[in-house]
């Protein structure tokens, strides 16, 4: 809406030293809607006198009331559905910002995860070489009992690639968070548990063959 403040004319008009008329004029302008609303109001010895113009054309005063209020209303509702508009737009550009930021700490955390994967599965293919199981070593610097280290080598690694293999948008941070977590204290075990197992099968076997392969592994 465009609108231009009221302003008054006045004029003094004097026919003889003792007579003098005066006059005042206040003319209000205003654009709303694309249509032009003019309101000239003259006062002048004590008469008032009124003009309302829509677009030019005279019309009554209750007229330009309803017409230009009408015009108010259209003005105030293309306002608001514009602000709307924006307000949704924000708003799905902030969601589309967020879920990409998602997206990428999720990537992240996948392939922080299948680091982690990769290195225990190497850690794991020593310890479970079949000639070294009889001699395996449990012990609280590692794993305590056969159980405790089923779970690492069995259950935890089956869950961890299980969800490994699902969507970015299947997953969430905390359960990745929490499983880079459990495995983050696992290498320094199994290396633990590695090297016990070796060294208690150097000190109690008899095969010399045997043997030599057990230090190639500690090398």
């Amino acid at each position: 809406m465009k609108t231009t403040v009221p302003f008054l004319f006045l004029f003094c008009l004097t026919t003889s030293a003792w007579v003098k008329k005066e006059t005042r004029v206040w003319y209000i302008h205003e654009e709303t809607d694309g249509q032009v609303f003019d309101h000239r109001t003259k006062v002048m010895d004590g008469l008032i006198e009124e003009a309302w113009t829509i677009n030019g054309k005279v019309v009554t005063a209750q007229d330009y009331e309803d017409r230009y209020l009408a015009a108010r209303s259209a003005e105030l509702k293309a306002e608001r559905k514009a602000q709307e508009a924006q307000r949704q737009a924000q708003e799905q550009e902030l969601a589309e910002a967020q879920q990409f930021t998602r997206h990428a700490r999720i990537l992240v955390h996948k392939r922080t995860l299948q680091e982690q994967v990769e290195a225990l599965d190497k850690e794991l293919a020593k310890i479970k070489n079949p000639r070294l199981e009889p001699y395996y070593v449990f012990a609280e610097q590692s794993f305590a009992t056969r159980e405790l280290f089923a779970q690492v080598a069995g259950d935890l690694m089956s869950q961890v690639k299980t969800t490994l293999a699902r969507s970015e948008d299947q997953l969430t941070e905390t359960e990745l968070v929490t499983l880079i977590t459990q495995l983050e204290q696992q290498p320094m075990r199994l290396r633990e548990f590695y090297r016990s197992s070796v060294k208690h099968a150097i000190n109690t076997c008899d095969d010399t063959q045997l043997l030599k392969e057990f230090l190639e592994l500690l090398a």
